[in-house]
């Protein structure tokens, strides 16, 4: 496809957004977006060695889409929340990134020195948030460490309160069968699309924002795997939101070829 037409096809897609021709309304009453930081929304590298502190400090870089993707689901959610294994030093640093970042809504939850391994430490904050709230969950996090299986915990055993999983493909472990692997923001829009939760403007919106991001380590870092080819883990049924799509598993073709 060439760029004209991409322009094109985003400029479509963005002036029925802003008109609301579509008459589509996001369905998020009802949700709670809970998500991971570091490797999820915030591009950390965790196992990156003794630079990961750095970056874990200062680094205000996050995957492309992602932002965007967070504001169009938590702006009609009850309620958004990061919750991560950072340290709680560093709360007005997570606070600072999420402001820069129009997610300043977020509620952060960040791990005290007195709350032990990791994975017990994230089951019980969402079990506390679990017992001060009603909405059912879309959990997001990514496979370098326990987001998985924090997740799929609680699933089991809080079933009617999890809508659905998604896990950033990092290292590209095997993941539970609860999970969903994502490359990136764009496929959970797609996800969020075909069930029935995210408009077709809004998807759409997080699309563009990969397309338009210039920095290919933005899209896809260099200590993110690459598969031998990019297959969409769902395919997307709007013709429009379809094309989008083969263009954003290209670009991310592209940049693993060039490696």
């Amino acid at each position: 496809m060439s760029n004209i037409t991409l322009r094109i096809l985003i400029g479509s897609l963005l002036f029925l957004s802003l008109t609301g021709l579509t008459q589509e309304q996001s369905g998020y009453q009802d949700f709670i977006l809970l998500s991971d930081l570091d490797d999820t929304l915030k591009i950390t590298n965790h196992s990156g060695g003794v630079s990961r502190l750095y970056r874990a400090l200062w680094s205000t870089k996050v995957f492309a889409g992602m932002e965007r993707l967070y504001q169009q689901i938590s702006d009609d959610s009850s309620d958004f929340y990061i919750v991560s294994a950072s340290p709680k030093l560093i709360r007005s640093r997570v606070k600072r990134l999420l402001r820069k970042r129009g997610l300043n809504h977020a509620k952060v939850v960040l791990k005290k020195i007195r709350d032990g391994k990791t994975y017990n430490y994230k089951v019980g904050a969402i079990k506390h948030i679990l017992s001060q709230t009603t909405g059912r969950l879309i959990l997001v996090g990514d496979d370098t460490s326990h987001d998985p299986e924090v997740y799929d915990y609680i699933m089991q055993n809080y079933p009617d309160r999890v809508e659905t999983i998604y896990i950033r493909t990092i290292v590209g472990r095997e993941l539970p069968s609860s999970a969903t692997p994502i490359w990136s923001a764009y496929d959970i829009a797609i996800a969020e699309h075909q069930a029935g939760r995210l408009t077709l403007e809004k998807a759409a919106s997080v699309g563009s924002k990969i397309i338009q991001t210039k920095k290919s380590k933005l899209v896809h870092p260099k200590f993110v795997i690459c598969p031998d080819q990019f297959i969409p883990l769902a395919v997307a049924e709007q013709e429009d939101l379809r094309t989008m799509q083969e263009a954003i598993y290209q670009r991310h073709q592209r940049i693993c070829d060039n490696r």
